[in-house]
């Protein structure tokens, strides 16, 4: 061996801790709401443990985990009678503890957490509910009948009954259960739609194909109907993970987005004005053009009124005209000058003349 050795060089990150498994990431077994925003994802997840909590308390009640923590926290001496007098202090006190009291619950025992999807704008919040797809639609029904837009970063919610592996065979068993649910007891009208984001793995019309033939062979009555289907199954595929749930009234509830549930029937409002500041600018472009019209053609005397319908003023260009050319030719016969010489008749030339052409004997000039 040489006496030259390769230094190996000196690790500088041995020291550090190794770094722990990401607990909120994407996997499969898991049930939750598909959330997509306009790059406010923090906003959008806000947004989204509002809602969530505020339907979610109507239809199920307060969290129980949340309420023994909050009740835990608070002092076990304090009278009865001590809630009435209990100052702002005593309140903020008891919120601080709940609160803490939520954060130090495992991810999966929280009703509501938010993990990572692997695709920008676009989040997954996992759930211990055991029917995602009802709370949502209750969301969607109170929203259609209010009009009232309680969002303003989160477009649309999903909810998600299963996730898995995105192949084709891991797909092909978790709709086995979902499709159990809704299509083996009657017949019902059915469109499967295919959604992807930074994945290409899954042939798209392979396994809309298969999955169609899986909901046929439930129930013979089923049928597909692209326009207005009673059950939509959504297939969304995020990287190397799958998303499946089966939605009603999909269509009708303008494919679960809030921003288009909310609107007028007219349609966004954004939209109408844009509109219409585009047509008022493109009227009054038209209008400033005719006005520069109208004044060009009385300047060159163009006539727009019922006398000069044929766009010609004859009428006035004729007497302007006689009248300067008979000023030029006034002009022109006073200043013309003959010459006579005395002895000599002269022909007049009809091209240029020049000084030698003029006789040196004294002329005569006649106006």
């Amino acid at each position: 061996m040489s006496s030259y050795q390769k230094r190996k060089k000196p690790n500088f990150y041995s020291s550090q801790k190794p770094r722990k498994k990401r607990e909120f990431v994407l996997k499969p077994g898991l049930k939750g709401f598909l959330c997509t925003c306009n790059n406010r994802e923090r906003d959008c997840i806000r947004e989204s443990y509002n809602i969530l909590n505020e339907y979610a308390d109507r239809l199920y009640g307060e969290d129980k985990a949340s309420v023994d923590a909050a009740s835990a926290s608070a002092d076990p001496h304090t009278p009865e009678n001590a809630s009435e007098d209990e100052d702002i202090q005593t309140a903020l006190n008891k919120e601080l503890e709940s609160l803490r009291a939520e954060r130090k619950k495992l991810p999966s025992t929280r009703r509501f957490q938010a993990i990572d999807s692997g695709a920008n704008n676009c989040i997954f919040i996992q759930t211990t509910l055991p029917e995602p797809v009802e709370l949502v639609y209750h969301i969607m029904k109170d929203l259609e009948a209010t009009k009232k837009q309680k969002t303003r970063f989160l477009l649309r919610l999903l909810p998600i009954e299963s996730t898995c592996k995105a192949y084709v065979e891991d797909i092909r068993q978790a709709a086995d259960s979902v499709f159990d649910k809704y299509f083996s007891k009657e017949g019902k009208t059915f469109a499967v739609l295919f959604n992807r984001r930074n994945s290409s793995g899954v042939n798209r019309d392979e396994l809309i194909r298969d999955l169609a033939d899986m909901i046929v062979r439930r129930h013979p009555e089923n049928r597909v109907d692209l326009k207005h289907p009673q059950l939509a199954v959504i297939v969304e595929v995020i990287r190397n993970m799958c998303c499946l749930s089966v939605l009603p009234e999909f269509f009708e509830l303008r494919k679960y987005n809030f921003l288009e549930l909310c609107a007028p029937e007219g349609g966004i409002k954004v939209v109408d004005r844009v509109s219409e500041r585009k047509g008022a600018g493109k009227s009054g472009e038209i209008e400033e053009e005719i006005l520069v019209t109208k004044e060009s053609g009385q300047a060159q005397g163009v006539g727009t009124g019922p006398d000069n319908e044929k766009g010609c003023n004859s009428k006035t260009v004729a007497p302007t005209l006689k009248d300067e050319a008979k000023e030029i030719k006034e002009r022109s016969d006073a200043d013309d000058v003959k010459i006579e010489p005395e002895g000599e008749n002269i022909e007049e030339e009809t091209g240029e003349t020049g000084t030698d052409n003029v006789p040196e004997t004294p002329a005569k000039a006649e106006v």
